[in-house]
């Protein structure tokens, strides 16, 4: 099963965060001004954008107990605002996993997904990879199913870092991040589905 779209957007006058250096006795209403210089965030129609996008996704049964899946959203854009302010790049965003079901209902599941720095008018945000394994066993018929999961297990912290300038100023936020979960989870299907379709005669 395989599904492609190609998509080309584009935006004029959008809403768009704009952040500047200034006199915090140049903001209006500001309380107790001393003449400080501040970063000032206010928000503006400004915003142009231009966008060509492809998305995919991907299911393929490799084997009667196989399971190989991905997904993909990516693409350039064109960011414009004011006072001269640009910002142009890549979007991607990937994510696929392997699902194998083993004997005696046993499901092994990977699954993993990229992503590049996301684009915006006055910076980017760090890209960042995540991954999980989980381990399924079902029991009594299959109503009663118990989970085991672990993510990032190789990489216990993730360092992000998110960049805002323009032609006067540039900030760097960095942050670490605890991105290790370990996990377990048991469920239980009470009852049975019974539905029952009714065929229309016809005349």
């Amino acid at each position: 099963n395989i599904n492609f779209a190609v998509r080309y957007s584009f935006t004029n006058n959008s809403i768009e965060q704009v952040t500047s250096v200034m006199k915090d006795s140049e903001i209006p209403g500001f309380r107790n001004p001393v003449g400080n210089e501040v970063l000032y965030s206010i928000y503006q129609n400004i915003g142009k954008s231009r966008a060509v996008n492809l998305s995919g996704y991907v299911n393929w049964n490799a084997t009667k107990n196989t399971r190989i899946y991905a997904n993909l959203y990516g693409g350039y854009t064109y960011l414009e605002g004011a006072n001269g302010l640009s910002n142009d790049g890549w979007n991607i965003f990937v994510s696929g996993g392997v699902q194998q079901t083993l004997p005696k209902d046993w499901r092994l599941s990977l699954n993993a997904h990229v992503m590049t720095p996301w684009i915006s008018l006055q910076g980017k945000s760090s890209g960042n990879v995540n991954y999980s394994l989980s381990v399924n066993k079902s029991f009594l018929k299959k109503r009663l199913s118990l989970s085991a999961f672990a993510t990032n297990f190789f990489n216990v912290y993730r360092n992000s870092v998110k960049t805002l300038e323009d032609t006067s100023f540039k900030q760097e936020s960095r942050r670490k991040i605890t991105q290790l979960r370990l996990g377990v989870s048991v469920s239980y299907r009470l009852g049975n589905l019974q539905a029952s379709v009714k065929k229309a005669q016809r005349s």
